[in-house]
């Protein structure tokens, strides 16, 4: 309590005065928060229980309802609001920056600022925007078009805005953001999955150097002066359906009944199989049960443990062994050439194709990866490391290689998969979110043309 105030001035203000009650009750609460963010960060919300909460923050389940009226209530606050607060702090000046600048290496430092800062962020989010995203399809859908799409479109028209003046004009400012921000997730999904530290001030130089100005980088000589105003000039891949694919038709065999009896096995491992994953992008790891999987593929529970030991042995067949089946056949499916060949419209023709390839095969596996990476951390840790990073260590040789004899010396291959792969796997969630769809050759296109040019172009 206050004391009274010396006679002659004025009481207390009345809301000045916070209550000791007031206090615990607001320490209570923001445990509570934490507790459940950390929860649905590793468990989904699906797989996150009230009691599991209430026991993480130290408090009755019975007192922590009396702070959110049910789980979701607080899994808006935890996860959702949270999000949106981290993206919304990131928003800052460098974009518009850019219009600004007088010279090249004016560019270039506003870029690696800007760069930078987001990596940052990007960092600092992803866990968050994994359990908000992916957790269940609806939700994760309500989230993006609500908090997460509106930013970055948002951030796409400020980059056309500032690009005036000085970028060619075949550069694209929104493919330039989902670009950059795709490789911003990617970098950041091989820290907190893969282990690998950010080099955040490398990584923001080689960042910068590549939007500005590609692989193929600048002709030979010096850059151009500090003057202000001074301005530059202006395969189809095989079928990659997340459903398994249909049962070749066997001979029939009138000899006994064994091999019918097995044909209805494979059947109802396959209808099992596309049930599972169905019900893992709808609800999360957690949120999925075994009867209700059965259910939906028109079996029993019983018959599931027939083929499957456990849940965890059932999403690693429907969601794991999928993406692996998909990522193969990509990587199967193109050979790099552009180490033979002598000009840059045949470069840039082979590198559309590649592009056009590899963004179907991205889109395939956008919702897949997003279900096996978030829904329990300890399990997408694993599938990280044994999947996506030995694909992204195989692209990154096989670009190094073809980059040898015709690229700029600065130019990073490792950077350039990073960039080029997130870019895919956002604008696919993107889609995948929105229920939008790609335009897959004007989009290969315009990233065929940017990450080889950059936004400057050529002068």
């Amino acid at each position: 309590m206050h004391s009274p105030p010396p006679r002659g001035l004025e009481p207390w203000p009345r809301d000045l005065e916070v209550h000791p009650r007031r206090v615990a009750a607001q320490a209570r609460r923001a445990r509570i928060v934490e507790a459940a963010r950390q929860r649905f960060i590793e468990f989904g919300l699906g797989g996150a229980t009230t009691r599991d909460i209430a026991r993480a923050a130290d408090v009755p389940e019975s007192s922590m309802f009396r702070h959110f009226s049910s789980k979701d209530e607080l899994f808006e606050e935890a996860i959702a609001a949270h999000l949106e607060e981290i993206l919304r702090s990131a928003r800052q000046d460098d974009v518009s920056n850019l219009a600004g600048a007088a010279s090249e290496s004016a560019r270039l430092a506003a870029l690696r600022g800007m760069h930078r800062h987001y990596l940052e962020v990007m960092e600092r989010a992803l866990p968050v925007l994994g359990a908000a995203m992916f957790s269940e399809r609806e939700v994760g859908r309500e989230i993006y078009r609500a908090r997460v799409h509106p930013l970055l479109a948002e951030m796409g028209e400020e980059s056309v805005r500032a690009m005036v003046g000085w970028a060619n004009e075949r550069a694209d400012g929104h493919t330039m953001i989902f670009l950059a921000f795709g490789g911003y997730l990617l970098l950041s999904l091989d820290a907190y999955f893969g282990g690998t530290p950010i080099d955040h001030r490398g990584t923001a130089e080689r960042l910068a150097w590549l939007i500005q100005y590609g692989v193929r980088g600048r002709p030979s000589g010096p850059l151009e002066p500090d003057v202000p105003g001074a301005a530059p000039p202006v395969a189809e891949p095989p079928s990659t359906s997340m459903r398994s694919p249909a049962l070749t038709p066997s001979r029939p065999d009138r000899s006994t009944r064994v091999r019918r009896e097995r044909s209805d096995a494979l059947a109802n491992r396959v209808r099992l199989l596309d049930a599972a994953r169905e019900q893992f992008f709808a609800r999360g790891f957690g949120g999925a049960t075994t009867r209700e999987i059965a259910k939906a593929a028109g079996t029993t529970e019983s018959a599931l443990y027939r083929h499957f030991s456990s849940k965890e042995q059932l999403f690693h067949d429907a969601v794991g062994v999928r993406l692996q089946e998909i990522i193969n056949a990509g990587l199967a499916a193109t050979e790099t050439e552009l180490a033979h060949l002598s000009g840059d419209d045949e470069r840039l023709r082979v590198l559309r194709g590649q592009h056009l390839h590899y963004l179907k095969v991205i889109e395939q596996t956008a919702p897949l990866l997003g279900a096996a990476l978030f829904s329990e951390r300890d399990a997408g840790i694993q599938l990280y490391r044994s999947i996506i990073a030995p694909f992204l260590d195989r692209m990154t040789e096989a670009t190094r290689e073809a980059m040898i004899p015709w690229a700029d010396d600065r130019a990073d291959a490792r950077t350039l998969i990073l960039v080029a792969v997130g870019g895919y796997l956002l604008i696919s969630l993107d889609a995948y979110f929105r229920e939008a769809t790609i335009d897959h050759d004007a989009v290969a296109d315009r990233i065929a043309w940017l990450l080889y040019y950059g936004v400057a172009g050529r002068a």
